[in-house]
């Protein structure tokens, strides 16, 4: 099995529990403030060790998806790209698999993750970028019952979900 590492905002490191979890987790902290070299420079080392690195390229989550100022994504970071093109990485897209939706989430709907799914689709074309559509193979494993694969909250997966992640996900990772 390879381990994704994922680049995650510092903020996420603040308590000494939290800290062990996500470094436990294969996170490597980012200063979103600053230039941050240290953060760059573990990412590097990781793509040149043939790990697997999992980037946001938007830096963030997109808040605007079924906002009344929504966009369909925020500027790319340099990142992927800089640590792409320094270590002969591939770039991997991976739309965001299906929710059920539910009142305490509002905003977070099966047609704003649809909308923000076919726009990292064309992103993929037009970089020319590999792309795992997770969004469209969960649908359809799923058969139109998505409850097995998500947690209680309907947006978190569950271990079913992450079975499915490893099946589908990681045999494409992992045959590059």
């Amino acid at each position: 099995k390879r381990i994704v590492h994922m680049m995650a905002k510092q903020e996420l490191f603040k308590t000494k529990l939290s800290n062990w979890f996500f470094r436990s987790m294969a996170a490597i902290p980012v200063n979103r403030k600053i230039h941050d070299s240290e953060a760059k420079s573990a990412a590097i080392e990781i793509l040149n060790q043939g790990k697997i690195l999992g980037i946001f390229p938007e830096g963030t989550r997109n808040k605007t998806i079924g906002t009344e100022n929504e966009v369909d994504l925020l500027p790319f970071k340099f990142g992927a790209v800089s640590f792409a093109s320094k270590t002969k990485a591939k770039i991997v897209f991976i739309t965001p698999p299906p929710l059920i939706e539910d009142e305490l989430f509002p905003f977070t709907t099966n047609k704003a993750v649809s909308m923000y799914s076919d726009v990292i689709r064309k992103t993929a074309v037009n970089f020319s970028c590999e792309l795992i559509d997770f969004n469209k193979l969960m649908t359809e494993e799923a058969a139109g019952d998505l409850e097995p694969y998500l947690q209680y909250d309907g947006l978190h997966l569950s271990n079913k979900g992450y079975e499915l992640i490893y099946r589908l996900i990681f045999k494409k990772i992992n045959s590059f």
